[in-house]
């Protein structure tokens, strides 16, 4: 399975993109690189653990999401000959930046009592990685990079979207931490769109 997932985001990757060498970016987007690969792998061992403590398939679901995305990053830095192996944490749960490992210990306090509240943890681990990947985003000139952050992104919004409607079931109404209401509203009315479309086809 990993090794089918590794082989598809290359060749995406190697369609969309010609071979570059790091020079072609400045050092900004090279860090801005670096950090979204971590931020991935801060993401996967958020739902890793949690889905070991849970075995859920929501959380089944988010790690495989989670690999494509790490994939994607570590892919576009390979197409830059960006060394990433240095900053690399192997270790599930253990990260050399202190705002990362201070943000998963967060995600497992909050996540730790029961799998709503895992789901909560979920939520707020997007709202992080939307508000960052959007600031990515616009601090990027480089086209390359600023379509597979978009692809990222979306994926991020689309996990927003299943914990908001995962809690929802349960009669939770989940309110915004990291993005703006309006922000927010944005994102989770996409769900009510595709939900309407789903309904209309049943």
């Amino acid at each position: 399975m990993k090794t089918s997932l590794i082989l598809t985001v290359a060749l995406l990757l190697n369609c969309l993109f010609p071979v570059r060498s790091f020079s072609q970016i400045s050092e900004e987007e090279s860090a801005i690189i670096i950090s979204m690969k971590d931020k991935e792998k801060l993401t996967y061992d958020v739902y890793y653990s949690l889905n070991e403590k849970y075995n859920s398939d929501i959380f089944k679901k988010m790690i495989q999401n989670e690999l494509q995305h790490k994939e994607l990053s570590a892919g576009l830095a390979g197409k830059f000959g960006i060394n990433i192996s240095v900053n690399s944490d192997n270790e599930v749960g253990k990260f050399s930046n202190p705002k990362d490992q201070n943000i998963y210990d967060e995600m497992m306090r909050y996540g730790g009592y029961s799998l709503l509240d895992a789901f909560r943890a979920g939520a707020r681990m997007e709202e992080i990685n939307i508000s960052e990947q959007s600031d990515y985003i616009s601090k990027s000139s480089d086209e390359e990079v600023i379509k597979v952050f978009e692809i990222i992104e979306k994926g991020s919004e689309e996990q927003l979207r299943t914990f908001v409607r995962e809690l929802q079931e349960e009669g939770i109404t989940y309110k915004p931490n990291k993005l703006s209401q309006e922000e927010y509203d944005r994102i989770v009315s996409v769900k009510d769109e595709n939900k309407a479309k789903k309904d209309k086809n049943n």
